[in-house]
């Protein structure tokens, strides 16, 4: 059976595209056969898994409506990781056109369950049609965290969303459904640190236990086209080692959830 996952937040900024990749990344080099969908019109997700897609490539938005989405997937230098591409015709006006405008992608989604282990959804840092068609074909959620009081009041409200979304979901556990990870960790900050912990303290079993720590070691495998994994392999000393492992702790826990 297939786990969806939608990886989302309504700011910017909280390595919501980092944690994608390698979530992704992670599952696949675990074993899973993993599909990562980019639904950010800006497409950062492709050019960090090294992936260039070619210039004909069906949008992603027209593959969706019309259910010809495994026609965009492309493969990752990862084994077992499959890309399907953002583009900048990925916008809400682009979702609204369509008949089942909330729903489009699971649609999609449920002509490839049998190709997958595991799909990841990387969602714009918004609360919109796009995003709202992440959270109808996720089986969860995962949403991103730093220590920075716009971006718990950010988690606040996806939170609020995310639960309004799944009211169209009676299936489905509001309860269970989203889990924070706490990301860009900066051990220099301790009294920002433990302010962020006493935010999410209430959230309890709802937060992953491991966090990841800010590391130069992402924006340098980014320029390179390749995942933290990656670059840790290449360069064992610094924190990439460190980022690898926090990573890899992370696939662990939500393997271990599902």
């Amino acid at each position: 059976m297939t786990t969806t996952i939608a990886i989302t937040q309504q700011k910017g900024g909280v390595a919501k595209t980092t944690t994608a990749i390698h979530l992704a990344a992670g599952l696949a080099r675990a074993g899973h056969r993993t599909l990562i969908i980019d639904l950010d019109p800006q497409g950062p997700v492709a050019p960090g898994l090294g992936v260039n897609p070619p210039a004909d490539l069906i949008p992603l938005a027209d593959a969706v409506a019309a259910r010809r989405l495994a026609e965009v997937i492309l493969p990752a230098p990862t084994a077992n990781l499959f890309v399907a591409p953002g583009d900048p015709g990925l916008d809400p006006a682009a979702f609204a056109r369509l008949p089942h405008r909330a729903t489009a992608l699971r649609l999609a989604l449920s002509d490839l369950r049998a190709d997958y282990d595991a799909v990841v959804i990387d969602t714009p840092p918004s609360l919109d049609l796009v995003t709202l068609n992440a959270v109808m074909a996720a089986d969860r959620a995962i949403l991103p965290c730093d220590a920075d009081a716009e971006s718990v009041k950010s988690l606040e409200r996806t939170f609020r969303a995310v639960r309004t979304y799944l009211q169209h979901r009676p299936e489905v556990d509001p309860a269970g459904f989203c889990r924070v990870v706490v990301t860009q960790v900066d051990p220099r900050r301790r009294v920002l640190n433990d302010w962020l912990d006493a935010q999410l303290a209430p959230l309890g079993d709802a937060v992953f236990r491991t966090n990841v720590h800010k590391s130069e070691a992402f924006p340098k495998a980014r320029a390179n086209g390749e995942t933290v994994f990656d670059y840790a392999a290449r360069h064992p000393a610094g924190t990439a080692t460190r980022a690898a492992g926090e990573l890899t702790g992370l696939t662990e826990e939500v393997m271990a959830h599902e």
